[in-house]
């Protein structure tokens, strides 16, 4: 691979930019931050109140569909199987291909149906039990029809007569037991994100009220810069204060969104709140009312509110979960094929120094929650620095050991688990170390677009790692390269990217011969 990059860095403004006609971002564009300009300064002035302990959420409604179409998918197999061995006297594998679409087509008539009410959407509305036996009735009478007409004799006709009735009562059987634990579950905020949002005005009070009739938010605080004019609470939602205080907020890490509450008008003003939420890698939403003119109406509906998501949270939901199964089948594989490897570096770790095998750092992960990343103990084992100084070409803290484990990367292997627990992806921007500093001055500060790198898992390896930006950022320019190229990745992350830097990561290990690290 060449130093220069595939692709350059995809803004959200360019996104706003390069959007449909009628897109509603476009009404609120502004200029990216340079990246050699400050964050914006964090206050501690304010005591703001921490969150409770996050309560494990329970599958989120998306996953739930996915899991009950893999079963309704299984039992059609257990069906079609029935009704081969049944009415044709045989098994699939024995059967002409002819013959098992013949028996397959009435019964994934029954699944058509289920797609025709919606069943498996992710929204509330579309896990009515009603919906999905109104679907199967009708898949059920149509499937009878289509039975009669391509069975390819008498006694699958017969069994497939007796089959897709049964059928179709376990599957709503299934799916009535599936909207009761979705309908409770939601009620008792089970799917629940945790929200803060910015603005006290009549649509966040409007909102506030519509996300508890659903259950698919917890609106935790309200953030509004006119305290003199805003109330201690609205709709029991505490406000704690101003936008500053929200990004010097401990707790933000904890917040899944950030939703914006204008009036009509104040398309000025949102502009400036959102230019000052970029620096956060959370999810940023806007808040649209309906009644508002022009090419804003044109908006995507979430909890019967206009929300327009302007800053992170771009990523594809199916996409994401593709690359979640990637991960988890991949390290899996991985920390099993490599088991001899990691117990010999284990066994030669242990023998050559003193102290642990492992090196557990804290690093920022996935919306800048903090993570503890897994490494082979490559340096002596000491008391841990106030501020982490990075590694230097022939540093005496490194162990001979470690000198060849940093080399070649074997020193990140242990990473394997993080990515099986789910802190980390095998590809993605690199997680630095929580009191990483450049030329004595924090990253945040160097580039200001730094936090958005957070807006995906850290990975083992990345884009910026084959493409040249490997080892230590100690300069200024090398964290804003470093940067550029992270962003690069989440503005255009799919599981094509990630199997191409995959396979380009070891020729990019074994070719390097300059990087320290």
């Amino acid at each position: 691979m060449g130093q220069k990059p595939m692709f350059t860095t995809l803004r959200v403004a360019d996104r706003a930019k390069s959007g449909r006609p009628g897109d509603p971002r476009a009404a609120f564009r502004w200029r990216p931050l340079q990246g050699g300009a400050p964050a914006p300064a964090r206050t501690e002035g304010k005591a703001l109140p921490d969150l409770p302990p996050r309560r494990p959420r329970a599958m989120a409604p998306r996953d739930a569909a996915r899991l009950i179409a893999f079963i309704d998918w299984a039992v059609l197999a257990v069906a079609l199987g029935f009704v081969a061995r049944w009415g044709a006297d045989t098994t699939l594998g024995a059967m002409t291909v002819e013959s098992a679409v013949r028996l397959a087509a009435p019964l994934l008539t029954l699944k058509l149906g289920l797609w025709s009410v919606s069943a498996y959407s992710a929204h509330a509305r579309g896990w009515r039990a009603e919906n999905a036996i109104g679907g199967l009735a009708l898949g059920a009478l149509v499937a009878l029809v289509v039975a009669a007409f391509v069975a390819p004799d008498a006694a699958s006709a017969a069994a497939l007569s007796l089959t897709l009735p049964a059928t179709a009562c376990a599957l709503a059987a299934l799916h009535l037991a599936a909207s009761f634990y979705v309908d409770r579950s939601a009620k008792a905020g089970a799917f629940a994100e945790t929200a803060v949002i910015v603005g006290a005005t009549e649509a966040a009070r409007r909102f506030i009220q519509r996300a508890r009739r659903t259950g698919r938010l917890h609106i935790a605080a309200i953030v509004d810069d006119r305290a003199t004019r805003t109330p201690e609470r609205i709709e029991g939602v505490p406000v704690i204060g101003g936008v500053d205080d929200l990004i010097g907020w401990p707790a933000l890490p904890e917040i899944d969104r950030i939703v914006v509450s204008l009036g009509p008008g104040a398309e000025n003003r949102a502009n400036a709140l959102i230019n000052k939420l970029r620096v956060l890698p959370n999810r940023v939403d806007l808040i649209v009312e309906r009644d508002m003119p022009g090419p804003i109406a044109d908006r995507r509906l979430d909890e019967n509110a206009a929300l327009i998501c302007v800053s992170g949270g771009f990523s594809r939901p199916g996409a994401a979960f593709v690359k979640r199964c990637f991960d988890l089948v991949v390290s899996a594989a991985l920390i099993v094929a490599l088991s001899p490897v990691l117990i010999a570096i284990a066994i030669a770790v242990k023998l050559t120094s003193r102290g642990p095998i492992l090196f557990r750092q804290p690093r920022h992960g996935l919306n800048n929650r903090i993570i503890h990343v897994l490494k082979f103990r490559s340096m002596r084992h000491a008391p841990p620095e106030r501020e982490l100084r990075q590694v230097q070409k022939n540093d005496p803290r490194v162990t001979p050991i470690g000198a060849f484990l940093r080399k070649t990367s074997l020193d990140e292997l242990p990473q394997l688990f993080n990515v099986l627990m789910g802190d980390m992806s095998l590809v993605g921007p690199r997680p630095h170390a929580v009191t990483m500093r450049a030329a004595d001055t924090e990253l945040t500060r160097i580039a200001a677009d730094y936090a958005h790198r957070h807006r995906v898992r850290p990975g083992i390896t990345g884009w910026a790692q084959i493409n040249g930006s490997r080892g230590p950022c100690d300069t200024p320019e090398a964290v804003r390269r470093r940067v550029e190229l992270d962003l690069d990745y989440v503005a255009h992350a799919s599981i094509w990217l990630d199997i191409w830097i995959l396979i380009c990561t070891a020729p990019v290990l074994l070719g390097d011969r300059l990087t320290h690290r």
